[in-house]
């Protein structure tokens, strides 16, 4: 017979294998539950795509509005109106097109309207929220500090049918949206 300290040294060494294994086993559990939580979310590319969206299908974006049929196209491209916004006020989209205009701090975009017939005859740009474009536009690089980080960029380039009044060309819309975090 062996004595009590013995019988417990016995049991002590024969409990060491089950304490390392539950150890592992919550461990294990622990980091299952830590790789599936999210602490942060990048939403910075939904945001380019909804205000993409927005641009193309709203009346009071940059598509051609029939006012007599009350009916937006999306797809093409009302030229005039298009110029009207790159010519008379750089800012005059953030007016009339986005909820919170120039005080908008996570959205910038260069909008570039190319003819395809004639690119270089053709060519328009506007801009949404320009001061903040014109501001982040240089930190889209990674050598730069506090660059590629902090701004996203999205560019899209979509074709569109371009109306000039009766007229009607083929050409694209490039755009260059910055997005902040």
């Amino acid at each position: 017979m062996k004595g009590k300290k013995a019988q417990l040294s016995g049991q002590v060494i024969q409990m060491i294998p089950r304490v390392f294994f539950l150890v592992v086993v919550l461990l294990s559990i622990v980091l299952v539950v830590k790789s599936f939580i999210v602490t942060a979310i990048d939403i910075r590319k939904l945001e380019a795509d909804i205000f993409t969206e927005r641009l193309l299908y709203s009346k009071s974006g940059i598509v051609f509005y029939d006012e007599s049929l009350d009916r937006s196209y999306p797809g093409v491209v009302d030229k005039q109106k298009f110029q009207s916004l790159s010519k008379i006020n750089p800012n005059l989209l953030d007016s009339v097109f986005a909820v919170k205009g120039s005080e908008n701090q996570v959205l910038a975009a260069k909008l570039t309207l190319i003819e395809k017939e004639d690119p270089s005859k053709g060519t328009s740009v506007a801009y949404y929220n320009k001061d903040h474009y014109d501001r982040w536009e240089p930190r889209t690089l990674s050598t730069v500090t506090g660059g590629s980080a902090q701004v996203g960029y999205f560019m899209r380039e979509i074709p569109v049918i371009i109306q000039d009044g009766n007229t009607i060309n083929k050409g694209k819309l490039r755009l260059d949206i910055l997005t902040s975090k």
